[in-house]
């Protein structure tokens, strides 16, 4: 499994909150873009 995955796992597992798994990764992403 990919880093990812395995966030998506850990977050599942502990009852976490998914929208926030993908919404901290979509941020990341996009900074990343931005700053090329």
């Amino acid at each position: 499994m990919n880093d990812f995955t395995t966030e998506i796992v850990q977050t599942l597992v502990t009852k976490g909150d998914l929208n926030e798994l993908f919404r901290s990764h979509l941020e990341k992403a996009i900074n990343t873009l931005l700053r090329t």
